[in-house]
């Protein structure tokens, strides 16, 4: 016998809380979804605020909430559906996401780490359970008139990685800091060849870039816990340094080829033409 799961009166509060904001239309209430143990309330936004030469005025929403709220996690996902497939700065890889379920992958991140939103909702999250689901949409939608405006980051604000989608069981460790991105600014060596090990399965590190020629110019020092493993099950591949960070408009990593191709024929770079002279090397 299945136990149906009624929301608690917190959660209801706070549901009722969002009939007050004008931008947002519900859509359908909330709904108990038992595979990822979540509320799902379906939404549309709304605003003449968004530069609907960039975003729609008009958009579709999914809303996941724990179900101990006003605690747990709150997190607004696009629609596959009347919204958007681009993604923006503070957001997650906006893909197509699972096919079990009606929203994309492209959360957006509406913490209070993402400092631009605080000029229009307080940077201050609430936990009473009429304000804090609220809280979350009000900055869903200043988050989307500032990415229409171009204005989602703030020019003091740290430096934002682009996500890149775990498509792949293979993970590949590195080992980068800023004193090191000082020095990848300053070598005149922007290709080559890069020696990695296997130290698990499906995991390789990368021990050392070496130029085209064969000879290493940089050895990557880690610590004891990888130093510990053997060096061996040496793996090849090929490496090259772009100019910026690899990203397609207006904010979204490349996971093809052909988008990884694109992205460094824009910063003036072969992709095609950098593998073929690289692979040619006889030590390969």
């Amino acid at each position: 016998m299945t136990t149906k799961v009624v929301p608690s009166e917190s959660l209801l509060r706070g549901r009722r809380a969002t009939e007050f904001i004008e931008e947002i239309t519900l859509l359908n209430d909330l709904e108990w979804k038992e595979p990822i143990k979540k509320w799902v309330l379906h939404c549309s936004f709304f605003s003449h605020k968004i530069e609907s030469t960039i975003l729609p005025k008009e958009t579709e929403w999914y809303i996941l909430i724990d179900d101990d709220y006003p605690k747990g996690n709150i997190r607004v996902f696009p629609s596959k559906v009347n919204c958007f497939n681009e993604t923006f700065p503070h957001q997650m890889y906006n893909g197509e996401g699972s096919k079990e379920f009606p929203w994309r992958s492209g959360m957006l991140c509406l913490d209070t780490n993402v400092r631009t939103l605080g000029r229009f909702v307080s940077n201050s999250e609430p936990f009473e359970a009429d304000k804090r689901l609220n809280w979350y949409l009000e900055r869903a939608i200043h988050w989307l008139i500032a990415a229409s405006s171009n204005t989602l980051t703030l020019s003091d604000e740290p430096f934002e990685l682009i996500d890149f989608p775990q498509s792949s069981s293979l993970k590949l460790g590195f080992l980068e800091n800023h004193q090191s991105f000082k020095y990848w600014n300053y070598t005149d060596v922007t290709c080559g060849i890069a020696e990695l090990s296997v130290i698990l399965p499906g995991t390789c590190i990368i021990r050392a870039f070496k130029k085209p020629n064969g000879q290493c110019f940089r050895e990557i020092n880690w610590g004891n816990y990888v130093s510990n493993f053997k060096y061996n099950n040496r793996v090849l591949g090929l490496w090259i340094l772009l100019k910026e960070m690899p990203f397609l408009e207006p904010w979204q990593a490349p996971c093809t080829w052909e988008e990884l191709a694109a992205v460094c024929a824009n910063q003036g770079i072969d992709l095609q033409k950098k593998i073929n002279s690289l692979t040619k090397k006889k030590y390969l």
